[in-house]
């Protein structure tokens, strides 16, 4: 939480090359390894810090469609669980209200 409070008053006071440097050292510490395929997780850990979509996507490496594409996905997941009654048969259930 710390950190989206810097980041916000960094760029709310115009230190805009300051702030970019920190999203980096944010991005670095919590997805070390860029290189690796991008996965939902990725994204989330990210953006739990506060970084916006353009930013992630271009720290990964991939067109911002993936980045929201891989958002949807895991709020797909985070909607919807599947229950496997047989290998033949999965409904999905939803979870919470």
């Amino acid at each position: 939480m710390y950190e989206k409070q810097k980041l916000y008053k960094l760029f709310k006071d115009g230190d805009r090359e300051h702030a970019l440097y920190v999203r980096y050292q944010i991005a670095r510490r919590t997805v070390p390894n860029p290189e690796s395929p991008i996965c939902s997780a990725q994204v989330a850990l990210l953006r739990n810090k506060g970084l916006p979509f353009p930013f992630i996507a271009s720290y990964l490496g991939v067109h911002r469609t993936a980045v929201l594409h891989q958002k949807k996905k895991q709020a797909y997941k985070d909607t919807y669980r599947v229950r496997e009654y047989n290998k033949n048969r999965k409904e999905l259930e939803l979870l919470g209200g």
